[in-house]
């Protein structure tokens, strides 16, 4: 199994060390441009999300349109994200079993969970976004 980590952060060399002390096959890609992002999401099995920072939960919908599903904490945007059982798992915050949980049931799962990503991207879509946007706004307008 491979660990991979896209971005970069303070706590690179310290998880770097981590994976090594555990003879871990890790990558570290560091900072990955826009484009770079789709071949990303769709090599992966599963995105997993730990950090409870996450305002709008875009990476977990990028991951969707690629067919990955995402294991996320249960907190912010992440919350309303990602659908339990169906695009991916919570976990509780600070819960490590928890984390690894929702890993296993995801990747045991994995075939079910990307095709139901794959089948919300329409749904997803910038062109949907705007069009829900403007029927809002001529509601309003009424």
């Amino acid at each position: 199994m491979t660990i991979v980590f896209g971005g970069d952060g303070p706590a690179r060399e310290e998880l770097e060390q981590a994976a090594r002390n555990r003879n871990l096959d890790a990558r570290f890609l560091g900072f990955l441009d826009r484009e770079e992002l789709p071949a990303f999401y769709a090599s992966l099995d599963a995105f997993l999300f730990p950090s409870p920072v996450e305002t709008q939960g875009l990476v977990a919908l990028e991951s969707f349109a690629c067919g990955t599903p995402v294991v996320a904490v249960d907190s912010g945007a992440l919350r309303d994200t990602v659908d339990d059982g169906e695009t991916g798992y919570h976990f509780d915050r600070d819960d490590v079993g928890g984390f690894a949980d929702a890993i296993e049931r995801t990747l045991t799962e994995r075939e079910r969970l990307s095709e139901n990503c794959l089948d919300r991207r329409a749904s997803i879509s910038v062109d949907h976004a705007v069009d829900q946007l403007a029927e809002i706004y001529a509601a309003v307008r009424e």
